[in-house]
C-alpha cells in the first residue's frame, strides 16, 4: 500500500512538471500555433514614395528649416528671364537647376504640376551651374550621380530646391562657394537606410518594395516579398539591383499606394507568383516611407484593396482636429495636385477586414508610417493613417499613450536607417512577443465570463502558455476588460484585446497577478494532513524531500529523481550501478553533448557509464530545481544574470490538448 501511495505522489508531480514543461506538437496541430517571428516571419513591404518630394536636394547642415530667410525689402533683386523681378525666392513649390545645353543652366520655378516650367523665358540663366545673385557666386548641383556611391545609386530625376534653402543660400548665413553642398536627394539616403536595415533584420522578416509608377496609378512591385539575404549572410543580388534601378517620378498617390499593396496582399497565388501571404498564421505590415504629401491620388488602381475610395473612418477628409485635453487644435491636411486625404481611410480598412480571403482565418494587414523630413502637418496626417492602421480609430488626443505610437519621424537623412530599424524593431518585437494565435486553443465558460487557453511554441522544452480571463455579453459576444469585441467577425482574436488578466502575467510582480515563486501557494496531498491546503501539504522544498519523491524498484529499494552531470554518447543507455543494481535512461539527441542538469531515477553516488566507457556522477540537486521550477523560479537561469531564486519570463506552459476548469470559490 506505501509503495502505492509513493507512485501516485510521483506520478502527480511529473504530471504537474509536463503540464508546466510543455509537449512536442501533435500530428493534428497546425499553424495556428505557430504566433513568432521566429516560426513565421511577418510580411513587411515598404511603401517608398519616390515621388518629387523625395528629389529634394539634402540640406547642408548649418540650414535651419524652421526659420524663414526671406530677404528684407530692398535686398539685391533677382532678375527672370522675362525681365521681371523678385524679392528672393518665392516660388511655393520649389525650383530645379535645369541644365539645357553646354553653357546653358537655368533655375526654373517648380509649377503646381510638380514639373519644373518648360519656359526659359521664367527661369534665371547662367552660363554655369555656378549662380551669382546677391554678389554671392555659388555651385548648385544640378544633377543627381548616376554612379555608385557607397555602392548606392541615387537615380533621382533631378534635385529640387525649396525656396527657403535657395534665400538661405544666397541672402542667409551661407558664406562657401558651393563646394561643401551636399549633392545626394532625400532618395539616395532612403536607398541607403533601406540596404542598412535589410543588412541589420536580415532573415528575421520577409521583405518587399513597392513605390509609384511614372503613369501616377497606385504603385507597382519593385521586390518581392521574401528574404534578401540567405542564410549564409549574402545578399540577393537581384535586391541590390532592385533598389539601385528605381527611379523619382512626379506624384505620390499615398492612398491609392496603400491600396496596390492591399491588392497585393489580396491576391492568391498565381502559374508565376506565390501569394503574398503564405501561412494563415502570418503577420502582415506596411511601412509608408513618405514626406505626407499626396498628389494625384484620386481613384484606385485595378486589383486594388479597397476596390474604391470613401471615408472608411467616418471622420470627414481634409483636416485633423487634435487635442491635448485642454487646447484643440484645427490641423489641415497638406496635398499637392489632385491629392487626396484617403491614406487614413485605407490604412483603417486594411486593418479592419480580412484581406488575404484565400487562407483561412482573419488576415489584416497593419500599417506604420515614417515621416521623412516632412512638417507638423504632414506628420499629424501619417500620424492618424498609423492610428488607424492598428486599431486606434480617430485616435486625435495627443496626450493619450497609443497616440502615434506607430508614426516614426526622421527629420535628418542619416537618422533615416536607424528610425527604420525602430520601426522594423516594433514590429519584430510584437510578433516575436506573447500574443493571441488566430484562435484560442479552449474556451471554458462560466456565467458572462469566459477563459480561453493559448501558447506559443518554442525551440525548448518549455512553450508558452497563456489562460486569459474575458468578458461574455448576453449575445455571447467575447468582450475585453473595457467592454470592446475582443474578436473579429469570423471569432479570431485581436491582437490588441485587454483581457481581464492573463497568467502570462504571473511572473511579474508589479502586475496584480503577478507573485513571487516564493510565495505562491501550491499544494499536493503528502500524506499527513486531510486539509489540502496545510502547511504539511505545501509544493515546497521544504514539505516535498528527497525521500517523498522516489519511486521503488521492489528488489533493489528507492531510486531518487536527482541530475546526471556528464559527457555521454547519444543514442546509447546510461547505466548506473550500486551494488548489483542498476538503473537506465535513453538518450535521443542527435549529437555529442554535455548532459549536465538531465533528470532521471539513479541513486545518489551513483557512476553513470555507457558503452562508450565515458562516465559521470550522479549529484543529489536535482530535487530542489524541479520543485523551485514548477514553482515558477529561473533555475537554469534564462536569463544569464546569476540568479536562480528569481521568477523566470514565463511561468505558465502550455496548456495545448488541455481545458481550463473553473472552480468557483463560492461552493467551496
Amino acid at each position: 500500500m506505501g509503495t502505492s501511495i509513493k507512485l501516485i505522489k510521483i506520478i502527480l508531480v511529473l504530471f504537474v512538471f509536463l503540464i508546466l514543461a510543455g509537449k512536442p506538437v501533435l500530428s493534428d496541430d497546425t499553424c495556428m500555433f505557430q504566433v513568432s517571428a521566429d516560426d513565421v516571419p511577418p510580411n513587411i513591404v515598404l511603401l517608398l514614395d519616390n515621388g518629387a518630394e523625395m528629389e529634394n536636394i539634402i540640406w547642408h547642415a548649418g540650414y535651419n528649416n524652421s526659420f524663414d530667410y526671406t530677404p528684407a525689402a530692398g535686398t539685391d533683386t533677382i532678375t527672370w528671364g522675362d525681365g521681371s523681378t523678385t524679392n528672393g525666392f518665392l516660388n511655393q513649390n520649389g525650383y530645379a537647376v535645369v541644365k539645357v545645353a553646354t553653357g546653358k543652366y537655368y533655375i526654373r520655378p517648380i509649377l503646381a504640376d510638380l514639373k519644373p516650367d518648360p519656359d526659359n523665358g521664367n527661369g534665371f540663366f547662367s552660363a554655369t551651374n555656378e549662380i551669382t545673385i546677391n554678389s554671392r557666386s555659388i555651385t548648385l548641383p544640378f544633377e543627381p550621380s548616376s554612379i555608385k556611391v557607397d555602392g548606392i545609386i541615387d537615380k533621382a530625376a533631378r534635385f529640387r530646391y525649396s525656396k527657403n534653402y535657395l534665400n538661405w543660400l544666397f541672402y542667409g548665413a551661407y558664406a562657401g562657394d558651393g563646394s561643401d553642398l551636399p549633392v545626394q536627394s532625400r532618395f539616395y539616403f532612403a536607398k541607403k537606410a533601406i540596404f542598412t536595415v535589410a543588412e541589420l533584420s536580415q532573415r528575421q522578416a520577409y521583405f518587399g518594395i513597392y513605390s509609384f509608377s511614372a503613369n501616377a496609378m497606385g504603385a507597382s512591385n519593385v521586390q518581392p516579398l521574401g528574404f534578401v539575404y540567405d542564410a549564409a549572410g549574402i545578399v540577393n543580388p537581384n535586391f541590390v539591383n532592385n533598389i539601385n534601378n528605381l527611379g523619382s517620378v512626379y506624384y505620390s498617390p499615398l492612398a491609392e499606394g496603400l491600396a496596390s499593396l492591399g491588392g497585393y496582399y489580396a491576391s492568391p497565388k498565381s502559374d508565376t507568383l506565390p501569394a503574398a501571404v503564405g501561412e494563415y498564421c502570418q503577420k502582415s505590415f506596411v511601412i509608408v516611407i513618405t514626406s505626407g504629401v499626396s498628389s494625384e491620388d484620386q481613384a484606385v488602381a485595378a486589383g486594388s484593396a479597397p476596390a474604391s475610395f470613401s471615408d472608411y473612418d467616418n471622420d470627414g477628409e481634409g483636416q485633423i482636429s487634435l487635442t491635448d485635453g485642454t487646447t484643440t487644435t484645427l490641423v489641415t491636411i497638406p496635398t499637392n495636385i489632385n491629392g487626396s486625404t484617403y491614406l487614413d481611410d485605407v490604412a483603417y480598412y486594411l486593418y479592419t477586414h480580412d484581406v488575404a480571403g484565400y487562407q483561412s482565418g482573419f488576415q489584416n494587414v497593419t500599417t506604420y508610417t515614417i515621416g521623412f523630413m516632412g512638417n507638423a502637418e504632414s506628420n499629424a496626417y501619417l500620424k492618424n493613417a498609423s492610428n488607424n492602421g492598428n486599431g486606434n480609430l480617430n485616435l486625435y488626443n495627443t496626450s493619450d499613450v497609443e497616440y502615434g505610437k506607430y508614426h516614426f519621424e526622421a527629420q535628418n537623412p542619416d537618422n533615416l536607417a536607424g528610425v527604420l530599424l525602430d520601426a522594423i524593431n516594433a514590429i519584430l518585437s510584437k510578433t516575436s512577443s506573447f500574443t493571441a494565435p488566430v484562435v484560442p486553443v479552449t474556451r471554458t465558460t462560466s456565467g458572462n465570463q469566459i477563459y480561453l487557453a493559448f501558447f506559443k511554441p518554442g525551440e525548448s522544452n518549455f512553450w508558452e502558455g497563456n489562460v486569459t480571463k474575458f468578458g461574455l455579453s448576453s449575445d455571447a459576444q467575447i468582450l475585453d476588460a473595457d467592454g470592446i469585441a475582443a474578436t473579429w467577425p469570423n471569432g479570431a482574436m485581436k491582437e490588441d484585446a485587454t483581457p481581464y488578466w492573463g497568467t502570462i502575467d504571473w511572473a511579474d510582480t508589479s502586475k496584480t497577478n503577478g507573485i513571487d515563486n516564493s510565495a505562491r501557494n501550491i499544494y499536493t496531498y503528502l500524506g499527513l494532513d486531510n486539509e489540502l491546503t496545510h502547511f504539511s501539504n505545501s509544493f515546497s522544498v521544504s514539505e516535498l524531500t528527497p525521500a517523498l519523491l522516489t519511486t521503488y524498484d521492489d528488489s533493489t529499494g528507492p531510486l531518487e529523481l536527482i541530475n546526471i552531470t556528464g559527457t555521454f554518447s547519444i543514442g546509447n543507455v546510461l547505466t548506473g550501478s550500486d551494488s548489483g543494481a542498476a538503473a537506465t535512461i535513453s538518450l535521443v539527441n542527435a549529437s555529442d553533448i554535455s548532459y549536465s542538469g538531465r533528470t532521471g531515477f539513479f541513486r545518489t553516488g551513483e557512476v553513470v557509464t555507457n558503452g562508450s566507457g565515458a562516465s559521470g556522477t550522479i549529484a543529489n540537486s536535482g530535487t530542489t530545481e524541479v520543485i523551485n521550477y514548477i514553482r515558477g523560479a529561473d533555475v537554469h537561469d534564462e536569463d544569464e544574470d546569476n540568479n536562480t531564486s528569481e521568477n523566470r519570463a514565463i511561468i505558465c506552459g502550455d496548456p495545448l490538448h488541455s481545458e481550463p476548469v473553473v472552480v468557483n470559490y463560492g461552493d467551496l
